[in-house]
């Protein structure tokens, strides 16, 4: 990378003398008789050292960077001046916008290894800004992460709790329609979706959380339960509706429909997975239940045989 370096003074004479010094130098010199062609230069070029007389007519060379500095925050900024002037200097080296001064005469050594030094300088000071730039990016892609991870643990948490209030609703000889409806409700906040139908085993549909001619559920869906009902395997269809089988111990006991679902497949799966079991053993038990009095009519006609 070149170095562009501005060097500011009213004597021609100087200005001549720096870029001699510079001719066989990889610096780029840019030069400047008045505070107002030294403004000009900074708001077109990009530069990364200022080198400035301290003595100027309208104002004083630390005048000049402090505007400079203004401007041009990252370059390093030197003072030229004479002996008479080092109160002035250390002052302004003092207020932290100058770096270094050069004293005239100047020789040409010491002239090339302080711009060699300001240069160095320079270029820390961009690696750093680039390192802090990163940090920052990092901490705010950190901060994103920690965000989703917090909204995955307060979502899944919500799961856990609608689960076991399920759970509690299904101990509790809750009806099952109304269970039904609970966790469809509860599933619907979830997902944020509010197609969902639930059907049992023989195809009967036992809720809805839209109408039916809504949710698309017709003579067509009937078509792609009936592929889920063979090995009770999830089956997403054309509509990108997903079929959920509703499986306990292995025996299947119906349906869960979501409508539009496929936005992150592996996530609604894993949700369905949680609550598709709570819904399959309240199916389980609304079966049971509906067996129960051709159970009890059949012991009844085994015990009139024996009277």
């Amino acid at each position: 990378m070149r170095h562009n370096i501005l060097f500011v003074d009213d004597e021609p004479s100087v200005l001549n003398s720096m870029k001699r010094e510079l001719r066989k130098e990889p610096f780029m010199a840019y030069t400047a008789e008045t505070v107002q062609d030294a403004i000009d230069i900074l708001t077109k070029e990009e530069i990364s050292v200022i080198v400035s007389d301290m003595r100027m007519p309208v104002m004083s060379g630390t005048q000049f960077l402090e505007k400079a500095h203004e401007m041009n925050p990252d370059s390093v900024k030197l003072i030229l001046s004479g002996h008479s002037d080092m109160n002035d200097v250390m002052e302004a080296i003092n207020r932290g916008h100058v770096w270094r001064y050069l004293t005239k005469p100047w020789k040409k050594e010491d002239l090339l290894v302080t711009l060699n030094n300001a240069v160095a300088f320079y270029e820390l000071g961009c690696e750093r800004k680039v390192l802090f730039n990163e940090l920052q990016l990092k901490n705010k892609e950190l901060e994103d992460m920690n965000r989703v991870l917090e909204d995955r643990v307060r979502a899944q948490t919500k799961e856990i709790q609608d689960r076991n209030a399920l759970l509690k609703m299904l101990v509790d000889g809750e009806k099952i329609d109304v269970i039904v409806e609970h966790a469809l409700a509860c599933l619907a906040e979830t997902l944020d979706n509010n197609e969902l139908a639930v059907f049992d085993k023989n195809d009967k549909l036992l809720f809805s959380r839209k109408n039916c001619d809504e949710c698309a559920y017709n003579v067509r869906c009937c078509e792609y339960r009936k592929i889920v009902y063979k090995d009770y395997k999830p089956y997403i269809s054309p509509e990108n509706d997903l079929y959920y089988p509703l499986v306990c111990e292995g025996d299947g006991y119906g349906i869960l429909v979501v409508g539009k679902s496929i936005a992150n497949k592996a996530d609604i799966e894993r949700i369905l997975s949680g609550y598709g079991v709570i819904l399959a053993l309240v199916l389980k038990q609304g079966e049971l239940f509906s067996e129960a009095p051709q159970v009890i009519d059949s012991i009844n006609d085994i015990l009139g045989e024996f009277e």
